[in-house]
């Protein structure tokens, strides 16, 4: 059956949004599809980045590939606002954006845990943890300030802009010089850390990485997280756990926009869920270790979604909420 495009016309609900891209291209009626069709678009763009990315990562540095991925992200979301009327330049800009944002905060993640001791990376990660969740709730409350989608595309574009200025600051992970045989710009970027935390280099050091001058590091590809069963294995169970993880969170997430009441709010507290979570997660690892914690939060994470489930399709549930929310 042919499919009738709007034969009455339309009108939006301004109440939250003054303008999206949908209310602004009318990607209603016989072109809703373009919203799909976008979305899947950014999902190849984080598929294809976190191989891309990564790659490049071990094989030119953690510096170069954070301002590589800054760049290719700054430049998919503006390109994205100016070519909005074009749908499928939009979606290639989308896929673009989305190339990077995985890998973006991956770079100097790797490098801060390189050059922290054993004891203070779950600080490290912590503080990553930290900084996510805070940008997951400012997100929704400047999107309400400014309620349209231009400004807030340009907005939360321009730190990455700024942080192309930042090379002068930003150091090279020692390790990964060390492992290149770059013994030189190794003890340059040491020497750096050592003049910023008020010590000297210690001659020992210059010692052991004369002597590894010689001993350079392989490069492994994808596939070698395949080259026996063990690691195969592990490489499996970690990509489906992360697949079920995506499809929880993105379930709850895109979710939102069904809730009642304020989107913006609804957003802002789901974001904030995040904090707790965190603390919880850093307090657990340090007291089991990271496999227990891992375990426990996915049993967790199960029992709640069977509870929701259930929550969702009991009628006496929904008619207790209904009266709840009337009281």
């Amino acid at each position: 059956m042919k499919q009738l495009n709007c034969q009455y016309g339309w009108e939006y609900d301004q109440t939250w949004y003054t303008s999206t891209v949908v209310t602004q291209e009318n990607w209603i009626c016989n072109n809703k599809l373009h919203v799909t069709n976008v979305f899947v678009f950014t999902k190849i763009g984080d598929f294809l980045g976190t191989f891309i990315f990564g790659q490049i990562g071990d094989l030119v540095g953690r510096k170069p590939t954070f301002y590589i991925t800054l760049s290719v992200l700054f430049a998919g979301r503006v390109m994205s606002v100016f070519t909005s009327k074009y749908i499928w330049v939009f979606a290639f800009a989308a896929l673009l954006g989305n190339l990077a944002t995985p890998s973006v905060f991956q770079s100097p993640l790797t490098i801060a845990m390189e050059i922290s001791k054993n004891e203070n990376r779950a600080k490290v990660q912590f503080a990553q943890a930290l900084g996510s969740t805070t940008a997951l709730c400012l997100m929704p409350i400047v999107y309400w300030i400014f309620k349209d989608w231009v400004p807030f595309m340009l907005l939360t574009s321009l730190p990455c802009g700024i942080y192309l200025f930042s090379c002068k600051w930003f150091v090279e992970s020692p390790r990964w010089l060390a492992s290149r045989q770059k013994t030189k710009k190794c003890i340059n970027e040491l020497e750096k850390i050592a003049r910023v935390n008020g010590r000297e280099l210690d001659d020992e050091v210059l010692d052991i990485l004369e002597k590894n001058t010689h001993s350079k590091e392989a490069t492994y590809g994808f596939m070698s997280l395949f080259s026996n069963w063990a690691l195969a294995k592990k490489t499996v169970l970690l990509m489906i756990i992360w697949i079920i993880v995506n499809l929880l969170y993105f379930t709850l997430v895109m979710n939102v926009n069904n809730l009642g009441g304020n989107p913006f709010l609804n957003y802002f507290f789901q974001g904030l869920a995040e904090l707790p979570a965190a603390l919880f997660g850093k307090y657990f690892c340090d007291k089991m270790g990271r496999r227990w914690a891992h375990r426990y939060a996915f049993i967790a994470a199960a029992f709640s979604s069977v509870v929701m489930a259930v929550t969702i399709n009991s009628k006496q549930m929904e008619m207790c909420v209904r009266n709840v929310s009337k009281l």
